[in-house]
C-alpha cells in the first residue's frame, strides 16, 4: 500500500531547514545571556574583589562558544547577557563603562576558537585564554579612566589587584566551562 507520508518523509518534514536552525541557534545563546543577566542580578554577591563575577561569567561563554556551530557565539551570548542587564538594572555609568569590556572578552573567546577549538575545549587551554580575554576588563576600564578622567571604584586600590583578581576569575571560570562542557559530551 501507497500512503502520501511515508516514514522518511514525516521525519524529514521534522526537520530545522539549515537557516532555521541557525536562527534557533542564535535565540538559544542570546536567551542564555538574558538568563546569564538575570541570575547576576538576583544573585549578586556583592563580595568586593573585582572581577569575581568573570568566574559565572567566563564558564558561560565557554560553554556557548565550545558547544556552539555559529561563528560568534560568545559575542551573541554577550550581546543577550548586555540586553538583559539593560532591562533587568539599568545602565547606569559602572555598566555602561563595562559594554565594550564585556564584548572584548566575547570577541576574544570567538576569535580563540576560530584559531583552534582546542583553545577554548581544553580546560588548561581555556584557563589561559579566559584569563587573557578577562584581563581585558579591567585593562581597558583603566585606560577608558585615564583617557576620560573619571574615577572608577575599582581602581582605588590601583590597577595591579584588579587586573591580577580578573584574571584569576576568568581562568577559573574558562576553566570551569570546558569542563562542564566536556562533561555534558561525555554520556
Amino acid at each position: 500500500m501507497n500512503l502520501p507520508h511515508t516514514v522518511a518523509s514525516t521525519s524529514s518534514a521534522s526537520r530545522l531547514s539549515a537557516p532555521e536552525a541557525k536562527h534557533v541557534h542564535t535565540l538559544l545563546l542570546a536567551g542564555s545571556g538574558v538568563l546569564l543577566a538575570g541570575f547576576h542580578q538576583a544573585f549578586d554577591l556583592s563580595l568586593g574583589l573585582p572581577g569575581h563575577f568573570g568566574v559565572i561569567f567566563m564558564a558561560v561563554l565557554v560553554m556557548a562558544r565550545a558547544g556552539s556551530p555559529l561563528p560568534a557565539a560568545a559575542m551573541v551570548t554577550t550581546l543577550g547577557y548586555l540586553a538583559g542587564t539593560a532591562v533587568f538594572a539599568g545602565l547606569g555609568g559602572h555598566k555602561l563603562l563595562n559594554l565594550p569590556a564585556y564584548l572584548l572578552c566575547a570577541a576574544v573567546l570567538d576569535a580563540a576558537f576560530w584559531l583552534s577549538p582546542a583553545l577554548v575545549r581544553r580546560p588548561l587551554a581555556a584557563a589561559l585564554v579566559g584569563a587573557g580575554a578577562f584581563l581585558l576588563k579591567p585593562l581597558l576600564v583603566v585606560l577608558l579612566a585615564a583617557g576620560f578622567a573619571f574615577e572608577v571604584g575599582a581602581l582605588r586600590h590601583g590597577a595591579v589587584i584588579p587586573l591580577f583578581s580578573h584574571a584569576a576569575f576568568g581562568g577559573v571560570g574558562a576553566a570551569i566551562g570546558a569542563l562542564l562542557w566536556a562533561g555534558a559530551r561525555v554520556r
